[in-house]
């Protein structure tokens, strides 16, 4: 009986030991630590699209998709880049999830761009030019220079959910004012030859240096 008694004593201990391991448990909290490790080393890489293309030309987001995996891996050998461009069910906070909003954004050769992609969000850059994909350097210059890029809002002015190059339809578009160190946006017509900027978060910081 004793000896039954003493093991129930241990079993208890062992459950209230487990319960409160249990109340102390924070999954949100492992989540974040673990997504901190896996996305430590990673940044973004921005590079244009080596040509420019009317609305209409993107021929949907997944062609759009297509062009920018395609062209990254003719010129660089990495096929993980994708469109920086918005659709109805693809607003530009949801473009990367909010755990690689602290990885900082460069260009292809490695030039801080901004410092993190929630300042790249923001409209917060560096002096740094962006670089196409086939090497060609973004002028820093007047605003008549700047580069336009199509990037929608999700809405109604995404080009038809980029389909339509008709003069009418509109489309949101940004450029990069690196004296004043912001993101300009603008509204365009889809009929307009515009730049294609595409993204890829890589892990292999010097894969493009």
């Amino acid at each position: 009986m004793q000896a039954w008694l003493s093991f129930a004593l241990v079993l208890t201990a062992l459950r209230i030991e487990i319960v409160t391991a249990e109340l102390q448990y924070d999954p949100w909290q492992e989540d974040t630590q673990l997504d901190s490790i896996k996305t430590s080393d990673n940044v973004i890489f921005l590079a244009p699209y080596p040509r420019k293309i009317q609305g209409g030309e993107l021929y949907g987001f997944a062609n759009a998709e297509r062009a920018c995996r395609e062209s990254g891996q003719a010129f660089h050998a990495d096929g993980g880049f994708r469109a920086l461009l918005t659709t109805h069910n693809r607003p530009l906070s949801k473009i990367l999830p909010k755990h690689m909003y602290n990885l900082s954004v460069v260009n292809i050769e490695g030039d801080l761009l901004a410092e993190t992609w929630g300042d790249f969000i923001d409209g917060k850059i560096t002096d740094h030019p962006l670089i196409a994909m086939d090497g060609t350097k973004d002028h820093i210059g007047p605003r008549w220079s700047w580069k336009y890029f199509w990037l929608g809002d999700g809405y109604g002015r995404t080009c038809e959910h980029w389909l339509s190059s008709y003069f009418m339809d509109v489309a949101n578009v940004f450029a990069f004012d690196y004296q004043s160190g912001q993101v300009v946006n603008e509204i365009s017509s889809c009929s307009a030859s515009l730049h294609l900027l595409c993204y890829s978060v890589c892990d292999e910081y010097g894969s493009f240096l």
